[in-house]
């Protein structure tokens, strides 16, 4: 009997979902995740096709489709949804700054680590450009691209909705830059955040997350200097720098 009663659960569920059309995403390119592609160099720098990849990433996570990598110059596609990404100076960003005299302008005013989000109209399609006036300030933007899809960016990680989104390009029109030159983290070893608590998975996270939060520096400290003891007040184990000897 409870043989019988197993099965019957099981029919009567396979049956419930056929009728209400669920289904179980199998990760492939889909013919909606077709009608956008990102299109990115075809010599592009690692920092390039980083955020090419890091912008395909985020919409699979948003989207649950596997938009494709177009490697392309010139020659953009002419039908489908774009998304460009490259620095200033790359071919694709020229061809459709010729068209716009205003991206023009705002494309050729980007400097180092700076980055701009445009879209703008190709045809019948919306074509987003994610454009930095370096790699750098290109990866930025792909980054500033996913916090508009709803990611957040934190040290321990990201942070994902739960819920998912319709894959299409979104209206923008942002440019964004550093607020200093010299950005960072200064851990205390003593500190409960600190480094002395981080684990095997916390270290080859860092340098990843740091770069989703635009930080350039990373710069750890303990207590085995002390650079702001004046000379007059250090004690007989430190130097006249204020450093302990050991």
């Amino acid at each position: 009997m409870r043989k019988c009663s197993k099965i019957t659960i099981l029919v009567v569920t396979s049956a419930f979902l056929i009728a209400t059309g669920c289904r179980i995403s199998s990760g492939r390119t889909s013919s909606e995740a077709k009608s956008v592609m990102i299109v990115c160099p075809s010599n592009a720098s690692s920092a390039e096709k980083l955020a090419a990849k890091e912008i395909r990433r985020y919409l699979y996570l948003r989207t649950g489709e596997l938009v494709p990598i177009i490697k392309t110059d010139t020659e953009l596609p002419t039908t489908g949804g774009l998304i460009v990404v490259g620095r200033k100076d790359r071919a694709a960003i020229t061809v459709l700054a010729e068209k716009d005299s205003k991206l023009a302008s705002g494309v050729n005013a980007l400097k180092p680590q700076q980055y701009l989000l445009k879209t703008v109209e190709n045809g019948r399609e919306a074509t987003l450009i994610i454009v930095g006036g370096d790699p750098i300030g290109t990866l930025y933007g792909a980054y500033r691209f996913a916090e508009h899809l709803g990611v957040r960016f934190y040290l321990h990680g990201d942070t994902i909705p739960d819920q998912r989104i319709a894959l299409e390009i979104p209206n923008l029109n942002e440019t964004g830059k550093p607020l200093f030159e010299t950005r960072g983290i200064q851990p205390f070893h003593d500190f409960p955040e600190g480094p002395d608590w981080w684990n095997t998975d916390d270290y080859p996270r860092r340098p990843n997350t740091e770069s989703r939060l635009q930080i350039l520096h990373n710069r750890k400290c303990g207590r085995q200097a002390r650079p702001y003891i004046s000379r007059s007040r250090a004690p007989n184990d430190a130097n006249g720098r204020g450093n302990e000897l050991t």
